[in-house]
Parts: C-alpha cells; structure tokens; sequence
C-alpha cells in the first residue's frame, strides 16, 4: 500500500509501521489545545513486544548477525546443545526413578518373603500371638510404603 504526501511518496508496511517524528506533526497542527492534546497522545504511547522460546526473535537474529556475522549460528548452535543436554539429564532422571523403583519391588519382595518365613516359624512353634503382631507391624509397614509410593505419584503428576 502506498501513502502520497506532499514532499514524497512514502511507502507504508501496515504491519510495521515507519516511526513518526513528533516535532514534524505538531508542526502541521496549528490550534494548541490540539497540538497538547497531541504530544499527550505521543507521550502515552508504549511499545511492547514480547517472545518467548529458547531462540531470540527474528529481528534479534538480524542484529546479532549485524554485529558479528556467525552470531546466528553460534546461538543456534549453543541452543541445540542445551537442548540435547537436557534431554540427556531427563534420560538419565527417568532411567535412575526406574531403577530406583526396580530395586524396592525386590527388596520389598525379599522383606515379605523373609517375614512371611519368621511368622510361620513363630505360628509353628506355638508362638501364634507374636506371630500376629509381627503381621500386624509387617502390614503397617507395607501399607505405609504403599500409600507413600501413591503419594508420590499424585506430586509427580501435578509437578507435570
């Protein structure tokens, strides 16, 4: 789209407008309580522009490369291994919680095995009310991992 004034045609990009110098239009307005009114408007104005990504914008990309020319792809660069570092230490989180959960379903494994073996030692040898305590405490203690373990899963799920 083109504009005609009357020193020149300009050209105007709808999306990016050209800035307008201040003095030159209050120049034109000859009543002062529009020209106030004016320069108030002028004054108020505020420009924002916000982005948000592991990359600068566009325009940002240009400036950098205006200052020095491989600036660009060192960011790039820089971002791609950022990138792939992350991925690498949520990798290596997932891997360690797997491990981790692996390693207590054994060992719990091995606790129930164990206490189920002393509670029917202790039934056997006419010890049935220790044997009941100890079942009691052995289903405290498995009950509490397991609603630790939900716990934990609910905190993790909210976390995402």
């Amino acid at each position: 789209m083109k504009e005609e004034t009357k020193d020149q045609p300009k050209e105007v990009n709808e999306n990016h407008p050209s800035p307008v110098d201040l003095n030159e239009v209050l120049k034109n307005i000859k009543d002062p309580e529009q020209r106030a009114v004016v320069a108030h408007a002028f004054s108020a104005m505020v420009q924002r522009k916000t982005f948000s990504g592991p990359l600068p914008a566009p325009e940002d990309f240009k400036a950098y490369q205006e200052v020095m020319h491989d600036a660009p792809e060192r960011i790039l660069t820089m971002t791609e291994h950022q990138i792939a570092h992350r991925i690498d230490c949520e990798k290596k989180i997932i891997d360690i919680r797997a491990r981790e959960s692996r390693i207590g379903q054994i060992m719990a494994f091995v606790i129930a095995l164990v206490s189920m073996g002393v509670i029917c030692f202790l039934g056997y040898i006419g010890h049935d009310w220790l044997a009941g305590v100890f079942t009691a405490i052995v289903v405290g203690l498995a009950s509490v991992f397991l609603f630790r373990k939900e716990k934990d899963a609910n905190q993790d799920n909210e976390d995402d």
